[in-house]
């Protein structure tokens, strides 16, 4: 005002550039950025309507159909009252390691034959099967899958977006009870010029290890952003140690690799052989292997200590010749699945023993039964659930009960049900069976 012009302190003027441009002064919010590591993603969940439920009865027993569910379903057997349900619209069903609220809890897919598929929530008493808003693989290895009772480890091959900011492909945790989200960390995949990246890390040095695929060859290489120098090549499998710190991969046909990231360096287990498997122990200690002579028909198992590997002196990252064998090799056994840190499970035709890797010693479990095609292990009940393709779908073993194996018997009843997956669940109190397309 002119009466306060007198007391008014002196102003400033600035001068606009008669050529610059400013940007226009907007009262919209900054566009979002991506989900940073560890935040938490709150999910917004739809009904998922298309899958029923079924109680299976002896009046109810599937029978053969004309008009089979292609992409198949998943049976729920009940332990302590026999009880046997089948989900249908709902596959790769696998079962939360224990109650919530003593109510089952599984993670699936939805019906493949739809053009979305979508990743699902499964609850029973009362039967809820919800859709994420997001497609996840949430199919690997079941001893790195589960967190804790409710949070399950999940991964996505592709950058998507949700509540309009970015989701990076790579690794989350998914919370089952609070349905959230957590980033914890991004893995690059994708395509460049006519080599596909399948999956990269980091190693302890910020330099980069790529599995590559090229012209259907698979290599690993390291440098370069992932794509320098081979490690190995014709890899035909490979998984991850428990600790996510060595890369286990049948490579070149005839040899076992263990990468080391945070050493840079990779060994070369045994001698040259044809291996049809090889699995880490639960504690990523032991490496068990199985080895077949085509021509001979003959099979050994080999159990090599990893520990052994920190031992080999080598001058550089590059390969060092390591035996590492924790004990002799195991004639005409095939390798299964591991019974705990020290003992696994191996078969010689239709006979299942355990093998202690520390002593070599061979315990016959028993050798009544057909040939195996599928075993699923629960620690918890020490009990273990035997598929085959033929005969009765499944049978029951409670290891501290004795040898006696019972069979589920509404599943007995029609062994038409063709299964390609098991797992126990919900404090061995529950076991999923999925079925094979095609199959009632």
């Amino acid at each position: 005002p002119p009466s306060d012009a007198a007391t008014a302190p002196p102003t400033s003027t600035v001068a606009l550039s008669p050529t610059a441009t400013y940007p226009p002064i907007s009262t919209d919010p900054p566009a979002p950025g991506p989900w940073e590591v560890g935040e938490p993603i709150p999910l917004t969940l739809e009904p998922y309507s298309a899958a029923t439920l079924t109680e299976v009865t002896a009046d109810t027993v599937l029978p053969p159909r004309d008009d089979l569910d292609r992409d198949g379903g998943s049976f729920l057997w009940e332990r302590a009252t026999d009880r046997l349900l089948f989900i249908e619209g709902v596959r790769h069903l696998h079962l939360a390691p224990e109650l919530l609220d003593e109510r089952p809890l599984a993670i699936g897919y939805s019906d493949w034959a739809e053009t979305d598929v979508r990743s699902l929530i499964v609850r029973l008493d009362p039967f809820e099967v919800v859709k994420l808003p997001i497609l996840f693989n949430i199919v690997g290895d079941s001893n790195e899958r589960w967190v804790d009772a409710t949070i399950v480890r999940v991964s996505t091959r592709e950058t998507q977006s949700y509540g309009e900011r970015t989701m990076f492909q790579g690794e989350y945790t998914l919370d089952l009870e609070t349905a959230t989200l957590a980033f914890v960390r991004e893995r690059r995949s994708g395509t460049s010029s006519t080599i596909e990246v399948e999956r990269t890390w980091w190693t302890g040095s910020d330099s980069a290890v790529s599995m590559l695929v090229h012209n259907g060859r698979r290599t690993l290489n390291h440098g370069d952003g992932g794509l320098g120098r081979e490690i190995a090549g014709h890899i035909e499998r490979w998984s991850l140690s428990p600790d996510e710190s060595k890369l286990l991969m049948i490579a070149n046909r005839s040899q076992l690799v263990v990468y080391d990231f945070e050493a840079e360096r990779r060994w070369i287990l045994g001698r040259p052989a044809e291996y049809g498997s090889a699995v880490w122990s639960p504690d990523g200690r032991y490496i068990a292997a199985t080895v077949s002579d085509p021509f001979e028909n003959t099979h050994r198992t080999l159990v090599f200590d990893s520990e052994a590997l920190d031992a080999v002196e080598s001058p550089d990252w590059g390969a060092a010749a390591a035996d590492g064998l924790a004990n002799p090799p195991v004639e005409g056994y095939w390798t299964w699945l591991w019974r705990d840190s020290r003992e696994l499970f191996v078969q010689r035709g239709s006979t299942l023993s355990v093998l202690d890797v520390e002593s070599g010693e061979l315990t016959l479990l028993l050798s009544d039964r057909q040939g195996y095609d599928q075993l699923a292990w629960d620690a918890n009940t020490s009990t273990i659930a035997h598929s085959r393709v033929t005969g009765v779908p499944v049978s029951i073993l409670d290891l501290d009960e004795g040898s006696a194996w019972f069979d589920i018997p509404l599943l007995a009843a029609s062994p038409h049900v063709g299964l390609f997956d098991m797992n126990w669940g919900a404090e061995g109190a529950w076991l999923a069976l999925n079925t094979a397309g095609g199959r009632s």
